[in-house]
């Protein structure tokens, strides 16, 4: 699946115009946590980061 997951996000980052400029992060199975704490350990990380966008959307 975690296989797959990342063929079917490359293609459509690399044909579909309505996926750019969109930022993917795909944390599969061999990540450990679950997944609502994978999202929010991104959230709190990409917030501390240089330049960021206090208007950016997470969804």
């Amino acid at each position: 699946l975690d296989e797959q997951l990342r063929y079917f996000i490359n293609v459509k980052l690399t044909t579909d115009p309505l996926w750019e400029g969109v930022d993917i992060y795909l944390s599969g199975h061999l990540t450990p946590g679950e997944g609502e704490h994978k999202v929010m350990e991104y959230i709190r990380y990409a917030r501390s980061q240089p330049g960021y966008d206090v208007n950016t959307r997470h969804c």
